[in-house]
């Protein structure tokens, strides 16, 4: 907890009302509990200053605002109440003494910050960001959730432009910063893949003094990053490589069964089997990166394995299969897309010995090269076996007929959703279900039809909506009960 006057001292404000004590900051009016301090956002879209009342009626002790306003209770007045949230979050961050990993990336970065978390709770008492909460607010209010019981801290860093990294870096001070990879994403405030390898270097520029760099040996820009961190005065690198991984692995894929990866792990000689709960080479990567910035935080190899194995395990909407309509395997990569993932989901699809169906919806943030990026996804959907690629998303996207153009004749676009469902459901009412033999089954799963939906798209898509109808059907609609006559689709 924190008096507002100590608040609005760090933050150059200036206190009107009473001061009192408030236990933690909040920006949306709507989780306002008794004793948080409002935060006043004035965004895009929506500004906070218009909902002080309510966070008022909820409780609030007090509001951060950038104008005065009417007021039931005490208020803190900045210039910017954005950057007051991230001088508030650089103090608050400097009472914390444990390992604090950043990590970003193109790909991956929320796969490897739970991984991270789920390793470091077997040993202690580990903050992780809530869901991707990793731009110049949401890293601030991750730190500001730091408590005495706190052993480690995992903080996720986005960007859409240069400069939004090296903010947040600054603001945090990494003891470990780690860069997962770089691909085509948000290509809209960039030039080219150059210049988002340079943005994501910004994540070593707040590096505490004896702090680690974990590097992709994989990825294109790696010794660019090192000659970049010999500069910085940075010399404890640790890298990481998923090709041996990839090279000592198996993927249990087949018509009635998606159960994940096998590999073994190998951390400077020491070895480990690891059964990784999911499918996909680039969920190998992504456990090499975490693998690797848990060993700089001090974990032994026994830790790591059980941790990824863990953590594996609780990310709902990366590549979660289950048995839906009909019994089809089912999918759901719905948390986000961009082109190099997109092609990722499409491989462990191609994967599958049975009838492949793709429902994508549009990749965000491209830029100039939106168009053809969606015309080489479909075109890689087709070179994967997809049968079936049905788009979704408004009409008239030219995205999405990029899928079709790359995708051929076969790809079906539909602006309405409920206009998609019933497509999706005709052909997978089609494909009568079969029981599984014994000896093949994959935990209770008792039924497949040979059929394989890969649903995913770009977060502002929303895909998750079509993955709902295919986990609850209709009960006149007839079909088979996904786990032997258990809940139905």
């Amino acid at each position: 907890m924190m008096q507002l006057s100590q608040a609005a001292a760090l933050m150059h404000g200036q206190l009107s009302g009473a001061d009192r004590r408030f236990k933690q900051v909040v920006i949306d009016s709507r989780r306002i509990q008794r004793g948080d301090l409002f935060v006043a956002i004035q965004g895009a879209r929506h500004d906070g200053h218009d909902f002080i009342a309510q966070a008022n009626r909820n409780g609030a002790v007090g509001t951060l605002v950038s104008r005065a306003s009417r007021r039931r209770s005490a208020q803190i007045k900045v210039a910017d109440t954005t950057i007051a949230i991230g001088q508030l979050a650089a103090h608050w961050r400097k009472r914390f003494h444990g390992p604090l990993v950043a990590v970003t990336g193109s790909n991956g970065k929320t796969t490897v910050s739970a991984l991270l978390a789920a390793m470091f709770n077997q040993v202690g008492n580990c903050l992780a960001p809530h869901g991707s909460f990793n731009n110049q607010w949401g890293v601030p209010l991750t730190l500001l959730r730091l408590r005495k019981a706190h052993t480690h801290a995992v903080i996720e860093m986005g960007m859409n432009r240069p400069g939004e990294i090296k903010y947040l870096s600054q603001i945090t001070r990494p003891d470990i910063a780690l860069i997962n990879n770089v691909g085509a994403a948000h290509l809209a405030g960039f030039a080219d893949l150059q210049g988002i390898a340079d943005a994501k270097a910004e994540i070593f520029s707040g590096l505490t003094a004896d702090g680690v760099a974990v590097l992709n040996a994989d990825d294109h820009f790696c010794a660019h990053w090192e000659r970049g961190l010999q500069r910085l005065g940075v010399h404890n690198i640790v890298r990481f490589s998923a090709q041996p991984l990839l090279k000592n692995s198996s993927i249990a894929v087949g018509a009635g069964c998606f159960s994940g990866n096998h590999f073994e792990l190998n951390i400077k000689g020491r070895r480990e089997q690891v059964c990784l709960p999911r499918p996909g080479k680039h969920n190998m990567a992504n456990s090499a990166a975490a693998a690797a910035a848990a060993h700089a935080a001090g974990l032994n190899i026994a830790q790591i394995s059980n941790g990824l194995q863990k953590g594996c395990a609780s990310l709902p909407g990366r590549l979660d299969a289950f048995r839906g309509i009909n019994s089809t395997l089912v999918l759901d990569d719905t948390y986000n897309a961009n082109p190099v993932s997109m092609q990722a989901a499409l491989d462990v699809l191609a994967d599958f010995d049975g009838e492949r169906i793709a429902v994508l919806g549009g990749m965000a943030e491209l830029g100039a090269r939106s168009d053809d990026l969606h015309v080489q996804v479909g075109a890689h959907a087709r070179a994967c076996g997809v049968q079936h690629l049905l788009c979704l998303g408004a009409a008239g996207d030219s995205g999405l007929s990029g899928y079709a153009r790359g995708f051929g004749e076969a790809a079906e676009c539909y602006a309405d959703l409920d206009q998609l469902r019933r497509r999706l459901v005709r052909i997978l009412q089609s494909r009568p279900a079969r029981q599984i033999p014994q000896h093949q089954l994959d935990g209770d799963e008792r039924w497949e039809n040979g059929v394989a939906v890969l649903v995913k798209g770009s977060r502002v898509a929303a895909m998750e909506r079509v993955v709902v109808g295919l986990r609850h059907c209709p009960p006149e609609s007839g079909y088979l009960a996904a786990r032997g006559g258990g809940e139905s689709c």
